[in-house]
């Protein structure tokens, strides 16, 4: 399990949009917490229309 928890992520262009939470969370569970925020990553939601990206993530903290 990822430190990093995903609230909430959309991917949108100016009429359609995507909820790509799920995408994002398995992006980090990997380890990896840089997500290239593209077409290639989350799918063409609006074609011809530039994509914006709006994230809400929290940080897990461990006791020691």
């Amino acid at each position: 399990m990822s430190a990093l928890t995903i609230i909430k992520a959309i991917y949108s262009g100016a009429s359609n949009g995507a909820d790509v939470t799920a995408k994002c969370q398995s992006i980090v569970d990997t380890g990896n917490d840089d997500i290239a925020v593209n077409n290639n990553t989350f799918g063409d939601s609006d074609p011809n229309y530039h994509k914006v990206f709006w994230g809400n993530s929290i940080q897990r903290m461990q006791r020691r």
